[in-house]
């Protein structure tokens, strides 16, 4: 025996003690496992539900592709109006691609099935007189068109107004507050012969060609009667005999 302490002779003491210990080391190890086996379950539980809560707050607010992420941000692809060239502007022409001569009436009727044109026969210069479709019957009486001379666009393609063929233009000026009248040359002026702007002399496009690079769009709207002479950008129409005029409009346009 140790000194100082007292040990009891007894076998079932030394053997009651040590079960006292295993029993008290087996208990001592079970609630280690069991804490163990806890704060896993915690553990896993808290790893899911951050995991959980952090997805659904990227996909709601910051989850990209990660092409997106790993890449610098691509441009925007240009729209097909951006990706095809401005068209060129039209060409500014002059007068002289048009073919305008000096006209004179031969015959004129009432068109059949309208109230506001007129059907015409007009000598400018050619084998036959040309059939012309006006609509200026608000303007005028067939009295008035009796061997009148006017201005007519003649390399305009043919077209029909109310149903009746039509193989020109007359020229009427219109003032500001809707008188229209002719477009009248000199008496003296030769018919057939074609009116002209100085400075602006070249051969006049053909019918196709005027409609298909929309050549009278471009010319028409500088055509305008200035103190009672038809213009071109601000020159005087002319014939060999002088300018071309309207009776009675002093200001105007010209179509």
């Amino acid at each position: 025996p140790r000194e100082g302490h007292k040990w009891i002779d007894s076998p079932f003491f030394c053997w009651e003690s040590l079960g006292v210990v295993l029993r008290a080391r087996e208990w001592i190890c079970g609630s280690e496992r069991a804490m163990l086996r806890t704060s896993v379950a915690l553990i896993a539980m808290l790893a899911l539900s951050t995991r959980m809560g952090t997805r659904a707050f990227v996909a709601s607010s910051w989850r990209r592709p990660a092409s997106r992420l790993l890449c610098a941000p691509e441009a925007p692809a240009p729209s097909p109006a951006e990706s095809k060239e401005a068209p060129p502007p039209p060409p500014d022409f002059d007068f002289s691609v048009t073919d305008i001569r000096v006209g004179q009436f031969v015959e004129a009727w009432h068109h059949e099935d309208s109230d506001k044109l007129f059907c015409e026969k007009i000598d400018v210069g050619e084998e036959e007189p040309r059939q012309i479709v006006s609509g200026l019957r608000a303007h005028y009486q067939l009295p008035d068109l009796e061997n009148r001379r006017c201005l007519v666009v003649c390399n305009l393609k043919k077209a029909k107004l109310g149903g009746v063929e039509s193989f020109g233009m007359v020229l009427c000026g219109s003032s500001a507050e809707g008188k229209v009248e002719f477009v009248e040359p000199p008496a003296e002026a030769e018919v057939g012969e074609r009116v002209f702007v100085e400075g602006m002399e070249g051969e006049a496009l053909t019918p196709n060609q005027v409609k298909k690079k929309k050549a009278w769009e471009n010319v028409s709207p500088n055509l305008k009667v200035v103190d009672g002479v038809a213009t071109f950008k601000g020159s005087p129409i002319m014939t060999t005999a002088g300018p071309c005029t309207t009776p009675t409009v002093t200001e105007g346009s010209i179509s």
